[in-house]
Parts: structure tokens; C-alpha cells; sequence
């Protein structure tokens, strides 16, 4: 690098002697680690030592401003600076959702993907309400519809705010009953959820399971719902955010699932199916639905979405 200091040189002065560039070479170069030439217009001899070279920088200190500002200068010419490369906000690489009843004529779970805003969802129809003579799949399959319905209407870029897709479809939705919901989708780098009820949102990396959403229950058999009549409503749903990466895998699953896999089951499902959301839903629900059948399973509808991140 060449540091010229010719616009505050001083030709004049008896401290400027020919070799002094010499020593000012080796006392910069020790300072930044860089070969620094001083270009001097003078004709005359002499030796100085490093002692007096530094004297002069301390007598002139735009000259040493100059000469490390010119050495950064030189240091990143041809070279082009690198600017922070900003992350980008994380999507749904693959979702698939699979659905089973607990018997052949009968589903009151629904669910719905959305990889362009990157937002799924699930909703479990309450049972209790075939006795008043409701079919309990027509609330939750209508609210899932709503759902659905504002984020392919909303214009909110590829993200739509799951507490927001609640409240729209809440408000929407006109039938008798009730469901458990549970709502997740991704924004930045981001998970987000808002749930009611006991479905489940798991997020898994790896091995690692990161986050699991706790059941909201008023008793035992008697998880929160969402209803117009007597029930909750968007105000009391559990919002969560929680930092995902690429890769990362999300499941949403009904309690006809997660009472019959636990946690670990889920896992090494997800370990054996890779990152294809399809085998790893099918799966799931094959997995439950056996289990289902054993003496200590529980017999329930069974829904399951998948999203892998990228």
C-alpha cells in the first residue's frame, strides 16, 4: 500500500532526510502489518532512527491519519466489502395432512395447508353435541373453511398471523357446535401458534423436541373449544412463538394421535420417513391408529398435519 503524505509534507525541514521513508516503511509496517512506503520529495541524505521517525508521526498527526487511512484504503481496493447477507424468512418446504376416523362413518376432525402463506391448521369436533342432534364435523370442517377462506383472500404477502386466522374464522363461521383448534405457521425465522383446546403443535429438530403446546382443560374430558353458543372464544387462545430453522419439522395433531404416540414414538417416525411431510403423516396416523387397537389404546378420530421447514 502507498500512503502519500505529500499534501502536508514539508520539504523544507532539516527532520526530512532521504532514508527517513526507510525507517517509516519498517515502523508502519510493524503497526498494521502492512508494507507503508511514505513518498517524500526531498534529495537529501542521512539516517534516522526509528525513535525520531516516530517523533515525527507524533509531530504531525495528519500525516499518521493519513497514513492509516490510506492503508485501510489500499487494504479493501479490489476487493469488494461484504455486507451482511440477510436470512431468509423461513418457509413450508412440504406439508400433507392425513384424517381418520374412529370408525368408517364417522370424522369430526378436518385440517387445511396453506404452503403460500405458509399456515396449516387442525380442528376436532366436539362429540358431545351428536346427542342435541348436531353433527359435530360441520363446525369444525365449516371453521377450517373459513380459515382457509381469509388466507387465500387476505393480502398479507406469504405470512398470515394464525391468532388473526382464528379470530377471522371465529367470527365467520355460523354452524352449531364447537372444536378444539390449533393453528401454526412460520414468519422470519419464526413458529408461530395460537391453539384452544388439547390438539398438540410439536416442533421437532432432529432428535430434539423443542416444543410441544400444553392442553388447555377444564377437566379431565373437557378441553377449552371455540363456539359461539358456550364456549371460548379467539381471546382465550395460547399464542406462542418459538425460533425455527431449515429443516425443522412441525406437526399438528389431534388428542385421538397424541394419546395414542407419545413423544418419542412421533420422533423416531420422523427420524425413519426424512424429511418427506407425506410419509411422515401417513405414518403417524398408521402408527396411532394401531395403537389404537390395543387394550391400553384409546379408540377417537385421528388428524395429523406435517410441515417441513425450509
Amino acid at each position: 500500500a502507498t500512503v502519500s503524505v505529500l499534501y502536508w509534507w514539508n520539504s523544507s525541514s532539516p527532520f526530512l532526510p532521504m532514508l527517513v521513508r526507510l525507517a517509516a516503511r519498517r515502523f508502519l509496517s510493524a503497526r498494521v502489518g502492512e508494507e507503508v512506503f511514505l513518498q517524500m520529495d526531498t534529495n537529501r541524505d542521512g539516517v534516522c532512527t526509528m525513535g525520531e521517525v516516530e517523533d515525527f508521526l507524533q509531530r504531525y498527526p495528519k500525516v499518521r491519519t493519513a497514513a492509516m487511512t490510506s492503508v485501510a484504503e489500499k487494504r479493501n481496493k479490489g476487493s469488494s466489502v461484504k455486507k451482511p447477507i440477510a436470512k431468509p424468512d423461513l418457509q413450508i418446504k412440504s406439508a400433507a395432512g392425513e384424517s381418520k376416523g374412529s370408525t368408517t362413518d364417522k370424522n369430526d376432525d378436518a385440517f387445511f395447508i396453506s404452503t403460500e402463506k405458509n399456515i396449516c391448521g387442525i380442528a376436532d369436533g366436539v362429540s358431545g353435541w351428536r346427542k342435541f342432534g348436531v353433527d359435530p364435523a360441520e363446525y369444525s370442517t365449516e371453521f377450517l373453511k373459513q380459515a382457509k377462506k381469509y388466507v387465500e383472500e387476505a393480502d398479507h404477502g406469504n405470512f398470515c398471523n394464525p391468532r388473526q386466522v382464528l379470530e377471522s374464522a371465529f367470527e365467520r363461521t355460523r354452524k352449531a357446535g364447537s372444536a378444539v383448534v390449533c393453528l401454526a405457521g412460520v414468519r422470519g425465522n419464526e413458529l408461530q401458534v395460537a391453539t384452544v383446546g388439547d390438539s398438540s403443535c410439536i416442533l421437532i429438530r432432529g432428535r430434539t423436541l423443542l416444543l410441544r403446546t400444553s392442553p388447555q382443560m377444564h377437566a379431565n374430558c373437557r378441553p377449552y373449544q371455540l363456539a359461539l353458543q358456550c364456549g371460548e372464544t379467539p381471546a382465550d387462545c395460547d399464542t406462542i412463538s418459538y425460533p425455527a430453522r431449515t429443516n425443522d419439522v412441525v406437526i399438528l395433531a389431534t388428542d385421538g394421535v397424541t394419546n395414542n404416540l407419545s413423544d418419542s414414538q412421533i420422533i423416531d417416525i420422523i427420524n425413519a420417513a426424512g424429511s418427506d411431510a407425506s410419509s411422515i403423516v401417513k405414518e403417524i396416523i398408521s402408527n396411532a391408529y394401531r395403537n389404537s387397537l390395543l387394550p391400553s389404546g384409546q379408540s377417537d378420530d385421528m388428524t395429523a398435519v406435517a410441515m417441513v421447514l425450509t
